[in-house]
């Protein structure tokens, strides 16, 4: 049985990966109170920005140093553990909602409904807002959102007798398609995350399914021997072995889709907005060709968004001010001003109220338009559960057999199950959990009643 370490064993474990300076005081300038932010991957390209926006809340509360540090993505969970073990954690710290809940339940995040200053259900997303909540405490604050949106190459698709216009917009639809589009062709239409980096777990949840299920003595434990989740897997699986779907899905990462669409080697693409410049430097006949639209949605009708969120440190001696720093850097005011330099989306429903959102005089303009659009049907699937990144990476790492070993659906799905309730019979409580089960818990997120029309 594969078990988590406890949250003391985990650093224990990383400090040799990391060394670190005597521990600073936790004073300022002069008695001013010290307050350490870490940000995840801003540096180089939003220094003016970060900088300004330190110097605006400084300026605003003279009582607070503000100590700004960026954090690369893939080392923040172990540099964040260290730093834990070290007693020298960030008060504010950067996290995705792929993995914040983990530091919930090793109890290094503190609950910021005391500390906030007003109401925060009347200045985030609803949706946004409850990413953050876990056991009714709340945990995070939403900071930037990305809904992704669809890339169409028009050629593509008219060259195969098909009007980009009917392409169909659910998962299903586009699975017929797929299929179509290769035996017409010989070619492939898209190029879905199946393996590595796998999308399957979440379209499970879209389809109004529940990987996890709570038992009769309230404990969790694996659902994906759900003839229906059966079925819907088998149905990805199949498509992939007919051909119909290129070897990336099984093994790529979101850079490999990208590439694929950019080189003209797939006619359709899920991803954020801010890939369309990228597209527009390295193949400009594909961009010239191509048209966005909302991303495709599941049974449940609702995109998907994912959530940077901010979060104060159990360490954090000064929480308060901790928590106004968090709550200024995510103003509707602070975050309008992010967007306009990046394509990300604000969790806060008064910031998409400015024209910027509905520009349309080119394709990213475009583009950020239908993102902000779908604002008004969006959820994110990702549960607020502590093991899910561990759940995520063991179902990437068996359903591979599938894809390319020709194993048996069921019978993976079924080791895949056995290896979740391992790790979920070894968490530290029963759990965080919102709601009485994972499905719930995720389509609870709906932003779809707040958003700005």
């Amino acid at each position: 049985m594969r078990r988590r370490p406890s949250f003391v064993l985990s650093v224990l474990m990383l400090l040799p990966l990391l060394s670190f300076p005597a521990c600073d005081t936790a004073e300022g300038r002069s008695g001013r109170v010290r307050v350490e932010l870490w940000t995840l991957a801003l540096r180089p390209r939003f220094d003016e920005y970060m900088t300004d926006l330190v110097a605006r809340f400084e300026q605003q509360n003279p009582t607070i140093d503000v100590v700004w540090v960026d954090v690369p993505f893939d080392a923040m969970q172990r540099k964040f553990l260290a730093s834990a073990a070290a007693g020298r954690a960030p008060d504010v710290v950067n996290l995705s909602d792929g993995f914040y809940a983990r530091f919930v339940s090793l109890g290094g995040l503190i609950d910021l409904s005391s500390e906030f200053e007003g109401d925060p259900t009347q200045v985030y997303f609803d949706g946004a807002l409850r990413v953050g909540r876990i056991d009714d405490k709340l945990y995070a604050l939403p900071w930037y959102l990305a809904a992704n949106i669809g890339f169409l190459n028009t050629r593509l698709l008219a060259d195969a007798g098909i009007d980009p216009a009917s392409l169909p917009n659910d998962w299903p639809g586009l699975r017929r398609a797929a299929k179509s589009y290769f035996e017409r062709t010989g070619k492939h239409l898209m190029a879905p995350q199946l393996g590595h980096e796998s999308q399957l777990p979440l379209w499970i949840i879209a389809d109004n399914l529940a990987p996890l299920r709570r038992t009769a003595d309230g404990t969790i434990e694996s659902n994906l021997d759900d003839p229906r989740i059966v079925r819907l897997v088998q149905e990805w699986v199949d498509l992939y072995r007919s051909g119909a779907l290129p070897a990336e899905s099984a093994v790529g990462d979101h850079g490999s889709m990208i590439d694929l669409y950019q080189r003209g080697r797939t006619a359709f693409m899920v991803t954020g907005p801010n890939f369309l410049q990228r597209i527009h430097d390295a193949s400009p006949d594909v961009f010239a060709n191509t048209l966005n639209r909302p991303s495709p949605v599941g049974a449940d009708g609702q995109h998907e968004i994912s959530t940077m969120l901010l979060c104060v440190t159990a360490q954090s001696k000064h929480p308060r001010q901790a928590t106004r720093l968090a709550q200024f850097i995510t103003s509707a005011e602070n975050q309008l001003a992010f967007a306009k330099i990046v394509s990300i989306l604000p969790s806060t429903p008064e910031s998409l109220l400015d024209p910027h959102f509905r520009q349309t005089a080119t394709k990213l303009d475009q583009s950020r338009a239908i993102s902000a659009a779908s604002m008004r049907n969006a959820t994110s699937h990702i549960p607020a559960l502590a093991a899910w990144p561990e759940l995520t990476s063991v179902f990437e790492e068996r359903i591979k057999s599938a894809l390319l070993d020709g194993a048996d659906v069921g019978a993976t799905l079924n080791m895949i199950g056995r290896e979740w309730n391992g790790i979920l019979a070894g968490m530290l409580a029963p759990g965080p959990f919102g709601s009485d089960d994972v499905a719930d818990a995720a389509h609870s997120r709906s932003i779809s009643r707040d958003a700005p029309r």
